[in-house]
């Protein structure tokens, strides 16, 4: 079930770029540009979609690649912001899902793409982040390791470091 769809609208003001919520089981890639071009909804509805979770130091981070439309991406993530809803489910037997949703200038999505994560991966997740939780660091320890992480290495130098890849066929 998709939590967002084509033409249904954000609130305005979040800037161009990328970012990471979760709701509902599912964690939420969202993608901000000025203008998407055709080719590019055209390439994020028929191309593979990748998601990855990498664990760098005490940074936590998503990549996420969509073929001829978004190139490797990172989306960093820091458990000690997690809402209750997302604690929670790191006690559950229940797989994630994901959408990765391509959002317009005016806050307008032009496009959504779900997929799941296998539940062997869901669980890798899980035990990565409740592990995560329990260490000692503060949210602003996390956002200077991720800037010399950012420094030192580009989004796809890390993907051969995930603890897991899913990728979408399409």
């Amino acid at each position: 079930m998709k939590i967002y769809t084509k033409e249904m609208k954000l609130e305005a003001g979040a800037a161009d770029g990328i970012w990471l919520d979760y709701r509902e089981h599912t964690f939420l890639f969202f993608i901000k540009d000025r203008v998407w071009q055709k080719e590019e909804i055209k390439a994020a509805h028929h191309r593979d979609t990748a998601v990855a979770f990498v664990q760098e130091g005490i940074v936590d981070l998503f990549l996420l690649t969509i073929e001829d439309c978004l190139e490797c991406s990172d989306i960093p993530f820091c458990i000690k912001d997690a809402g209750k809803d997302l604690i929670a489910s790191l006690q559950d037997e229940k797989d994630y899902e994901w959408e990765s949703v391509l959002v317009n200038e005016d806050g307008s999505i032009a496009f959504v793409r779900d997929g799941s994560f296998t539940l062997n991966d869901s669980m890798i997740l899980k035990h990565a982040l409740a592990e995560r939780l329990e260490e000692t660091y503060t949210s602003a320890d996390f956002d200077a390791a991720y800037e010399k992480l950012a420094e030192k290495k580009e989004p796809y130098e890390m993907e051969g470091d995930a603890l897991f890849q899913e990728v979408q066929k399409k």
